[in-house]
């Protein structure tokens, strides 16, 4: 059974056997000491062949959230658009605010299944969250490919952020964008603060800089 009480948010689900021994295994050993800013090699192999993508292509960080704002920290100038589709979570919106960068919010109908059918046309980023934060509406395919398309062919940049792809009801294609996922819903991790993007290497190499200043020392 799941909680879903206000007081504490998270599942009372447990993080899998796998990873609480794995990390209770590091700390007994003694495996400290500074590592790469993507995150541990063999820990970014195995999301690779995970993604079907080179390590190079993979960058981990302290959580969804954080790498998120790092995208939009290293591919935005202040005032630049950001446009994601409403409802949409928080957070995108709070980190606009923050970077100085302004929100193009397109907002979509209950009696349209919350889909949308385009975002603003000059936004330097788009973030499609996807299956969708609050409704866990999944987007048409076809739609979803034709942004991308568009966004692209004019220069922009799109994030789907995948937090939830791994609890989804259907398939969810792998779309050839900037993927964002998280451990905390797909393997009950919440508190790990923990997960990874799937980039181009020249934008990975531009979040591994940002980690490099904000998360590692």
């Amino acid at each position: 059974i799941v909680g879903m009480g206000t007081k504490n948010s998270a599942a009372n689900l447990p993080a899998p056997k796998e990873a609480v021994d794995a990390a209770a295994s590091a700390m007994k050993n003694a495996k400290t000491g500074y590592g790469s800013s993507a995150g541990m090699e063999e820990f970014r192999q195995a999301i690779a062949k995970r993604e079907g993508c080179d390590a190079e292509n993979v960058v981990v960080g302290p959580g969804s959230k954080h790498l998120i704002f790092a995208l939009l920290s290293v591919l935005c100038k202040k005032g630049n658009a950001v446009s994601f589709p409403s409802p949409h979570w928080p957070a995108y919106a709070l980190a606009c605010r923050q970077l100085g960068l302004r929100p193009a919010i397109v907002n979509t109908k209950l009696q349209e299944r919350w889909q949308f059918d385009a975002l603003a046309q000059d936004a330097k980023v788009s973030i499609i969250c996807n299956p969708l934060n609050p409704t866990s509406t999944i987007y048409d395919n076809a739609v979803l490919a034709r942004t991308i398309s568009s966004a692209h062919g004019r220069g922009a940049q799109i994030i789907l952020d995948e937090a939830y792809r791994g609890i989804a009801f259907r398939k969810i294609p792998k779309y050839g964008c900037i993927r964002v996922r998280s451990f905390s819903k797909e393997f009950n991790m919440e508190n790990w603060r923990l997960g990874y993007l799937v980039a181009p290497g020249e934008i990975a190499e531009k979040v591994v800089s940002f980690n490099q200043i904000t998360a590692t020392c």
